[in-house]
């Protein structure tokens, strides 16, 4: 009887470290979760990064030449990522379009919210100031009387 409670015991040992070994196999462990992190907060920057640029757009009615905090748009963002020291690239693509680039640890697993584009290969977020995003102000309608001081 006591063979068999030791037996039921090593089987049951063997069991949970089985399905522990298991769950990390299948997770990624911590390793893969501080991967994750990093690539998360990357990620976070080249969106701050964007939408830096994208205010600026909106405000002069074209893409920046680079990222800089302006009286406009004074949202903080850092060019640098903090956990290797590399610089994000900017790229300016034409007067409607940019890239922001870092080199990410797990490239295919990023799916940026809000419908950004992300290209995995190249670690780029692309951005995009389409015709109705290129001033912040409103139209001025001719038509409309204007008002007096």
């Amino acid at each position: 009887m006591i063979d068999t409670r030791r037996g039921a015991t090593i089987a049951i040992a063997l069991c949970v470290a089985f399905a522990v070994a298991a769950g990390l196999f299948i997770s990624g462990g911590p390793g893969r979760a501080r991967k994750e992190a990093r690539d998360d907060h990357r990620l976070r920057d080249l969106r701050q990064i964007s939408a830096n640029i994208r205010c600026q757009a909106q405000t002069s009615g074209r893409v920046a030449d680079t990222p800089q905090l302006t009286d406009l748009c004074p949202r903080p963002f850092t060019m640098q990522n903090p956990n290797t020291g590399e610089n994000y690239t900017y790229i300016r693509i034409d007067d409607r379009n940019w890239r922001i680039c870092a080199s990410f640890e797990l490239p295919d697993r990023i799916r940026p919210r809000d419908g950004a584009q992300f290209d995995a290969k190249t670690g780029c977020l692309l951005g995009n100031m389409s015709a109705r995003q290129r001033s912040g102000f409103p139209a001025l309608n001719p038509l409309l009387p204007t008002p007096q001081d």
